[in-house]
């Protein structure tokens, strides 16, 4: 009896190391790198120009995502409205000018709009409801990536599921938080970017 506990008890322990490496390791920042680079390449038909357009847009976001990780570390409630909304606004804006001023094509502004979105009413929803933000960032990607390199899409939603069942273990979600996420974010993305390749060219 006690050598079944102690054996159940370091198969949980085992789950739970390997739950948080997938989630270290799956990070959404990961995925919309990954996806970012692979549809800007694309689009550009370059992937110096693509990653080109990777580095503005992560750049032109840096103010935003520094004062979440300082509020996070800090312990600190995020001043949505007043500080973080207007920082990742203004880092779209400048992202949206540099692209125009070396000659993007319109559909990648697109797409990253169609991120940015996607991205901020997952905040929006995190701040009524836990919902998974690995599985919503991570499905979102997956369904982003589709029109423009699908073997990668398929690569991208297994490792979306993956990372969405490594948030149980570790409770840092319910089934339900992490079914919303995986729902959120590819019914939405999809939505959102069937009308930026219909009417951005």
């Amino acid at each position: 009896m006690h050598l079944s506990r102690q054996s159940e008890s370091m198969r949980q322990a085992c789950v739970q190391s390997v739950a948080v490496v997938l989630s270290a390791l799956l990070h959404p920042l990961v995925f919309v790198g990954i996806a970012s680079l692979a549809v800007l390449s694309t689009i550009e038909g370059q992937v110096a120009l693509g990653l080109r357009d990777v580095l503005v847009f992560w750049l032109s976001l840096c103010p935003g995502l520094a004062y979440l990780i300082a509020m996070k570390r800090a312990r600190r409630a995020l001043a949505y409205s007043a500080v973080f909304l207007p920082l990742l606004l203004g880092g779209i804006g400048v992202t949206g000018l540099i692209y125009a001023a070396v000659g993007a094509p319109p559909r990648a502004l697109g797409v990253i709009g169609t991120t940015f979105c996607v991205t901020l009413g997952a905040t929006w929803i995190n701040r009524r409801w836990n919902m998974s933000f690995h599985a919503s960032l991570s499905m979102s990607c997956a369904v982003l990536v589709e029109p423009f390199v699908p073997l990668l899409s398929v690569l991208l939603a297994v490792l979306s599921v993956l990372v969405g069942l490594a948030r149980l273990p570790i409770r840092q979600h319910t089934p339900a938080q992490v079914s919303a996420g995986w729902i959120y974010g590819l019914s939405v993305t999809g939505s959102l970017l069937g009308l930026v390749l219909r009417y951005v060219n």
